[in-house]
C-alpha cells in the first residue's frame, strides 16, 4: 500500500488527519485519503471551545530527516485571528502492555512535547497534535490557515 500511495501522490511522504481519540503506534500506517488542498482539515468549535486533530507525517519512499513544521494563524471575518497550538506526539516504550489494550510490546503515543524538528523512518509516521482554542470574544465565521511540513531531504 505504501508504494502505491507514493506512486499515486508522486511524493515521498503524505499527511493524514486522524481523530484525537485514535492512538497509533509509529509503525501502524494511517489509511484513508491524504491531506491536500482538495482534502483539508475541517474543525468545528464554538466560542470558548477547543478542538483537536492529529496530523500524521508518513514517510512513504524514504526516511524524512530534520522535519520542520509550522502553522499559520487562522484568519477569519474582519481579519480576526485564532492562534492554533501545535505539539509533537511523543512515544513511550512499553515492555508489558496492559491486558485488554493493544496486547503487544512497542512504542505507544502518549506525551505531547514542544514542537521541534524530528525524524520519520521509512514506513513509519510521526504524529502532531493540533489544537484550536476559540476565544470567547471573537467574530463568528469560517477561519482558514495553513500547515507547512518541510523535511530537510
Amino acid at each position: 500500500m505504501r508504494a502505491q500511495l507514493a506512486e499515486r501522490l508522486h511524493q515521498p511522504y503524505a499527511l493524514f488527519a486522524l481523530s484525537p481519540m485514535t492512538k497509533r503506534r509509529p509503525e501502524e500506517m494511517p489509511t484513508g485519503t491524504p491531506l491536500s488542498p482538495q482534502n483539508p482539515i475541517t474543525l468545528f468549535a464554538a466560542r470558548g471551545e477547543g478542538e483537536s486533530v492529529q496530523i500524521a507525517v508518513t514517510a512513504l519512499e524514504r526516511p524524512l530527516h530534520d522535519v520542520k513544521v509550522s502553522v499559520t494563524p487562522l484568519v477569519g471575518p474582519k481579519g480576526a485571528l485564532i492562534f492554533p497550538d501545535l505539539k509533537l506526539v511523543g512515544y513511550v516504550p512499553v515492555q508489558k502492555p496492559t491486558p485488554g489494550g493493544f496486547g503487544v510490546a512497542g512504542r505507544y503515543p502518549d506525551p505531547l512535547l514542544p514542537l521541534h524538528p524530528f525524524e520519520v523512518p521509512q514506513g513509519e509516521h510521526r504524529s502532531l497534535w493540533l489544537t484550536v482554542w476559540v476565544p470567547q470574544k471573537i467574530e463568528a465565521g469560517s477561519y482558514e490557515g495553513a500547515i507547512t511540513v518541510e523535511p530537510q531531504n
